[in-house]
């Protein structure tokens, strides 16, 4: 069977009122003697400029821009960090 995934970020998740779901990315290797079909991976990755405002369809969420998005991210992951709304 033919099968296109696409992950899903946590930012278009909140952006999409949670529509799109992000998923938990993960990695597990092939056990030994097993043999798998191939799988080939291209990733591509987006950002929204940090000025974006970040609002929902249907408001779910209240809007913030997408740097202080990130800011909040990062605070809840590593707590203080320096702001990545404010660097270039």
């Amino acid at each position: 069977t033919d099968v296109l995934t696409c992950n899903i970020g946590d930012m278009l998740m909140r952006w999409s009122d949670d529509r799109l779901k992000s998923n938990f990315h993960r990695v597990k290797a092939a056990d030994i003697g097993v043999d798998i079909p191939e799988r080939y991976s291209m990733p591509y990755f987006a950002q929204a400029d940090r000025d974006a405002v970040i609002a929902g369809p249907e408001g779910k969420y209240e809007p913030m821009t997408a740097g202080e998005y990130l800011d909040m991210r990062i605070q809840a992951n590593f707590g203080k960090a320096e702001s990545v709304a404010s660097t270039k």
